[in-house]
């Protein structure tokens, strides 16, 4: 295997969109986002998160730490590219996850108008490049530009596949992401959480993680924060490793 975590091992050289640090915050940021929340409400616990759905899941790094944090949660995952389903698919197999975890090689925009599931978790890193120069490589343009998944076309969909009082759990430089929050919005679909990413203190933000809520009922209060990847003296910082250490040897 070319890429070895803690709970499982996977390959990448012929996915898209290959193991990187967005997919491995967002997962720990997802972690601690419900184990905080689990211990502040009562009425709710983690294996309430039954279904989950990966949007664009590449080489399936994102589905295997959602598999691993959710002992209980069924797995979905999909994507547009043949060759990348097929090497997440050999990474389900190969895991301790492999009879919860499924995958399909279709568009969310597809998925949405067939499935007839719903989610209680919708997680993705998603393409959100709009108009910087596009590789010659057309799969890697499809992972990485939103030809083939505008963010209104993403948000609509998740709108069709969320449950009631479901989440989606994303990662998006800033500009998109603010871009998106308003389309959620739009939707009842309203932020809970969000994390300023910044590659180290006194440097510009690098993304943002947002986790949103889908309900019309969601108090005003947003759990905001800031995460340095890497101190000043370009050591990784406590926080980075405390989020990453579920999954990273």
């Amino acid at each position: 295997m070319e890429f070895i975590c803690k709970e499982f091992a996977l390959n990448h050289s012929h996915s898209t969109m290959k193991v990187g640090t967005d997919s491995i915050l967002l997962s720990g940021l997802v972690a601690e986002f419900f184990a905080k929340k689990q211990k502040e409400d009562y009425n709710f616990a983690s294996t309430q998160i039954k279904n989950i759905l990966d949007i664009g899941t590449g080489c399936g790094i994102l589905s295997l730490c959602v598999a691993q944090i959710f002992e209980k949660a069924d797995i979905m995952a999909i994507d547009i590219d043949d060759k990348s389903i097929i090497e997440a698919h050999n990474n389900f197999q190969s895991s301790k996850f492999y009879h919860r975890m499924n995958t399909a090689n279709i568009s969310v925009q597809s998925f949405s108008k067939t499935s007839n599931k719903t989610f209680d978790l919708i997680i993705s890193n998603p393409p959100f490049f709009t108009n910087s120069l596009q590789s010659p490589n057309e799969r890697r343009t499809n992972a990485r530009h939103n030809n083939s998944l505008s963010l209104m076309d993403f948000v609509l969909s998740c709108k069709t596949l969320l449950s009631e009082n479901s989440y989606v759990a994303i990662v998006l430089p800033e500009k998109e992401m603010s871009e998106i929050q308003s389309l959620f919005k739009r939707e009842n679909i309203n932020l809970v959480m969000q994390t300023d990413v910044f590659p180290k203190p006194n440097t510009q933000i690098k993304r943002k993680v947002c986790i949103f809520q889908n309900s019309s009922s969601i108090s005003s209060e947003v759990k905001s924060q800031s995460l340095y990847i890497r101190t000043a003296n370009n050591e990784y910082s406590k926080y980075y490793k405390f989020l990453t250490s579920p999954f990273l040897l």
